[in-house]
């Protein structure tokens, strides 16, 4: 059965590893994830050395088809985040297989 990491199992790891409470763990985590969402909506582009980069991107209004029914409808213009993994993360994924 495939398990989600998630925000618990990292606290509990830097716990483990660090030695710091699950709090103050779950307080570092929380404030790393917020300053990416802060900061992505004004600089558009963060680089993250050995891990990846997030950038907004634009995407204009358009018409889409919804798969069951055929029936095509409007797309309206969005905002979305693009995450663009490093080479270095790759080829380390890549060289564990």
């Amino acid at each position: 059965m495939r398990k989600n990491f998630t925000r618990n199992i990292l606290a509990e790891r830097i716990n483990i590893k660090l030695g710091y409470s699950k709090e103050e763990a779950k307080e570092f985590i929380e404030f790393f994830l917020n300053s990416i969402k802060v900061n992505i909506t004004s600089q558009k582009i963060i680089k993250i050395s050995n891990l990846a980069s997030f950038k907004v991107i634009k995407k204009n209004e358009r018409i889409g088809r919804n798969p069951k029914t055929g029936k095509e409808a409007i797309v309206s213009e969005r905002k979305v985040i693009n995450c663009k993994f490093s080479k270095h993360l790759k080829y380390k994924i890549n060289k564990d297989n």
